[in-house]
């Protein structure tokens, strides 16, 4: 009294939504979908006998043209037992597990178009899809196949004699089985129930390594965080911390921690952290501001937290981070405009005025070098009168003219001078206006000017 219902499936979506929904006496299943039917209680009972699932890896461009990629995009249909070639892929073609992106579609006919327009590297699909679409092997190149040793189970509802059951699928008629091009029917015994079990549960623990995976490259990748894994050197960087930083990923990965840090104090402080952390203690730094030296030397300022993590066979730690220089230098600007108005009403000389707000630019805000200059109409020069900071010689090497005709006098100074308007030279290599300046400044690491204009009443 069994009634038979022949449907059609393209879209795994749906029919996991059909499985949640409603309940069968008896359910012929892919491997997926024999999963959730045996999380709702199902049993397997048999299978056809010479029935295996074989997945093919495909793709349209030479393997060696992906594998140059950063990262290699995966595309495959939202299925558990689909995503399980991804550790195989990783050991088979010795690819890092790490950079693969997995791309999910809803059938094989979305896998294979994100594949033809390339939105996706290579598509994980069933050989039967290829088989029942000859023509489509034209089109993509088959890289690998894999046999992961699961086929299409006869899922039985626990409500359901079981022996009875089994014995109606002995009884089936064998012409029949031939004529859907199977040798027959393989009824389980409990060994390969549990066996079958045990794949169901591997295919939860990689789905769940994958929702892990997909997190974990939403962090990695996230444009306004920087991602650290560090044991005695850096292993991971992020781009984040190389913009930030001036370096390369290659040079921050031949770095120790310390190196990165600006004083002394936080370098003594961070070689404890690397030992606590490299002998697996697990304690938690919430965010604090670290001033970091960049490759140039100049102060980056950071907010960080860091933990304890295991990676790549050993303790380590893993630091987030973002950049927070700006908010520093602004808090910093203000503290120095609050100094010069109480400078203004305390001091009782130009050269006391100068020598305060001089010192404390460097010293507070953190630039490089500050000098104030003044005009020599006889030579038509700017003349240094007052330095504060690493100046190196610098003024003496250099000549800056009142006067545009010269290229002496087309940069930051003289402009200031004669135009009475800030002038701000963001990048002293690219701007052509500084060029009679710009070896004398490089090799001091002074990569930015600017030059504002005093008026004296």
């Amino acid at each position: 009294n069994f009634k038979l219902l022949f449907e059609e499936v393209k879209d795994f979506q749906k029919e996991t939504e059909k499985i949640e929904k409603k309940e069968y006496f008896l359910y012929y299943a892919s491997p997926t979908s024999a999963y959730l039917l045996y999380k709702k209680g199902y049993h397997p009972i048999g299978k056809f006998v010479n029935q295996i699932d074989k997945l093919l890896i495909i793709g349209i461009k030479n393997w060696e043209d992906i594998c140059k990629k950063e990262f290699i995009r995966v595309a495959t249909i939202n299925e558990r037992f689909y995503i399980l070639p991804l550790a195989q892929i990783s050991y088979k073609f010795k690819m890092d597990f790490f950079r693969i992106e997995m791309i999910l579609a809803e059938t094989h006919e979305e896998t294979l178009d994100k594949l033809i327009k390339g939105e996706c590297d290579l598509g994980i699909i069933s050989q039967d899809y290829l088989d029942f679409y000859p023509e489509l092997r034209d089109k993509v190149r088959i890289f690998e196949e894999f046999t992961l040793e699961t086929s299409h189970y006869f899922m039985l509802n626990p409500v359901i004699s079981k022996n009875k059951v089994l014995e109606a699928l002995k009884r089936i008629d064998s012409k029949i089985i031939k004529a859907l091009g199977y040798e027959g029917i393989d009824v389980f015994e409990k060994e390969t129930i549990e066996k079958l079990e045990s794949v169901f549960l591997l295919s939860e623990l990689n789905f769940e390594i994958l929702k892990a995976r997909s997190l974990q490259e939403l962090l990695l990748k996230n444009p306004f965080m920087g991602v650290l894994i560090y044991k005695e050197r850096y292993v991971y960087t992020n781009s984040y911390v190389c913009e930030i930083t001036g370096y390369t990923k290659e040079e921050i990965y031949q770095l120790t921690p310390e190196e990165l840090f600006y004083y002394e104090e936080d370098k003594k402080k961070i070689r404890e952290v690397v030992k606590r952390r490299l002998k697996g203690e697990y304690f938690l730094k919430t965010w604090e501001d670290i001033t970091w030296k960049s490759k140039e030397g100049r102060k980056v300022y950071i907010r960080a937290a860091s933990t304890t993590i295991f990676y790549e066979g050993g303790f380590s730690s893993f630091v987030l981070l973002y950049d927070i220089t700006k908010t520093k230098r602004l808090e910093r600007l203000l503290q120095i405009l609050k100094e010069i108005n109480q400078t203004l009403i305390k001091v009782d000389s130009e050269k006391s005025f100068f020598e305060k707000i001089g010192k404390s630019l460097v010293e507070v805000y953190g630039l490089k070098m500050v000098w104030v200059g003044i005009p020599d109409y006889e030579t038509k020069l700017i003349k240094p009168l007052y330095v504060f900071g690493e100046e190196k010689e610098y003024l003496k090497e250099i000549k800056v003219s009142m006067e545009e005709i010269f290229p002496e006098g087309r940069g930051p100074v003289g402009g200031a001078f004669r135009e009475d308007k800030i002038q701000i030279v963001s990048d002293t290599e690219k701007d052509p206006n500084f060029s009679p300046w710009k070896e004398p400044a490089l090799k001091r690491g002074y990569r930015s000017v600017s030059a504002i204009p005093l008026k004296l009443e």
